[in-house]
């Protein structure tokens, strides 16, 4: 049973004396696990989802995130040396009223022209435990329409029963002009920004890098290595070694970040930010979009963001980049196919047990 509170309310975030109207979205599932959301459309970035908490069955509420949004989508059109930033003041991205075509769900007024669609989906395998039948769980996909000139995607956010974040963006739309000699193969990098809030303010959240470097010498044996992260910095994926990043509280419980689907990477002499996979930051309000970012009593973007401050007693923000290749086919005309980009924070050390069955 699908059950809804909406409502205005202004969502405080950590250190920030800012606030934004929003739509609340409170979803519980079958099981008792609950997730309440705050929700906008902004001009600058489509969806926005703020305030978000979880509550496994039986837990006490938890917050996780205090803002989770797209914060730029890079479209290069390779052999030149042009690109176009689609989010931010200048880009004149636009949102797009969803209708009874294109929400198979429930429509969500935000404010004027905008709105979202939500959905509950099932999921494959909520749990499974020995030769006992797989449990089978649901999830909730909250998303909303962007457009930039002849381009149009849909941000989604699906956020699962057993408390996994899933941001994905699917872009589509016209086919792009190209000149002689170019064959339209365009780079398409999209940076999502995850401002982190366990439990509290999130002051005492901290991130790990791990490495599972191979050592030969052991027996082709792969020795994890932990290494805290204690300033902003630019990182990278490094799949030799499967590295990845974990955010927790005091506690040990916190969200997992395997960046393995990330399959390509963006070279640029004049965007340094976007040769990389992971950014972290500490917190700061103002500081919402990778690039082209509003400079009224703010920095421009991630190269000046990451300026090596310490991360000690202070929010965590993480900014996530996967690039994708468009190559056009003949039947991408005059529309192109869909091209898709997701992730998926991981959920652990939430509950000493599984709170959707018991193990007697």
């Amino acid at each position: 049973m699908m059950r809804y509170l909406l409502f205005i309310f202004a969502s405080l975030a950590a250190s920030n004396a800012n606030t934004q109207e929003c739509q609340e979205i409170t979803h519980t599932f079958s099981s008792g696990a609950n997730w309440r959301v705050c929700a906008n459309v902004s001009d600058t970035y489509g969806l926005s989802l703020s305030a978000m908490h979880y509550f496994a069955p039986g837990d006490a509420p938890r917050q996780v995130l205090q803002a989770l949004h797209p914060a730029q989508i890079l479209y290069a059109q390779n052999g030149t040396s042009s690109s176009e930033f689609l989010l931010g003041e200048a880009s004149q991205h636009v949102s797009v009223l969803l209708d009874g075509n294109t929400c198979d769900g429930d429509r969500i007024a935000i404010s004027g022209d905008k709105n979202v669609c939500t959905v509950v989906r099932p999921l494959p395998i909520l749990a499974k435990y020995g030769t006992r039948q797989a449990l089978h769980g649901e999830a909730i996909d909250i998303y909303s329409a962007s457009a930039h000139e002849s381009i149009i995607w849909r941000n989604n956010v699906r956020l699962t029963e057993d408390g996994r974040i899933i941001p994905s963006l699917s872009l589509s739309g016209l086919r792009r002009p190209v000149s002689a000699g170019e064959d339209g193969t365009a780079t398409i990098q999209i940076t999502w920004r995850m401002a982190f809030s366990l439990n509290s303010e999130g002051r005492d959240d901290r991130i790990e890098q791990f490495d599972f470097p191979l050592n030969r010498i052991a027996g082709n044996r792969r020795e994890m290595h932990v290494r805290p992260i204690d300033t902003e910095a630019l990182l990278s994926v490094a799949r030799d070694d499967f590295r990845a990043w974990r955010v927790v509280d005091q506690t040990g419980a916190g969200y997992y970040l395997d960046p393995q689907n990330s399959g390509y990477q963006t070279v640029s002499s004049a965007y340094n930010w976007a040769k990389f996979d992971l950014a972290v930051t500490a917190f700061n309000d103002c500081e919402r979009l990778a690039y082209n970012n509003p400079t009224q009593n703010c920095a421009a973007g991630l190269d000046d963001f990451t300026d090596g401050e310490s991360l000690a007693d202070r929010a965590l923000v993480l900014w996530y980049t996967q690039s994708r290749i468009y190559r056009p086919r003949s039947e991408d005309n005059p529309v192109i196919s869909s091209l898709h980009s997701e992730f998926e924070l991981l959920p652990f050390e939430w509950t000493a047990s599984s709170p959707f069955e018991s193990l007697d």
